[in-house]
């Protein structure tokens, strides 16, 4: 029964690695998720003022 707990444990601990390995070798995004159409086209907050 033990050897199954530490087994069960081991392969947990490897799919853990694994998945914080796939996670960090993604490519970065190329744009903020705050990064919206509006502020790339330059109308932000102050474009919406009738000064």
């Amino acid at each position: 029964m033990q050897t199954l707990i530490v087994v069960g444990v081991v392969i947990a601990v490897l799919f853990l690695v694994f998945a914080v390995v796939q996670f960090a070798s993604r490519p970065p995004r190329d744009r903020s998720r705050y990064d919206t159409a509006d502020s790339r086209a330059g109308a932000g907050w102050a474009a919406d003022t009738d000064d």
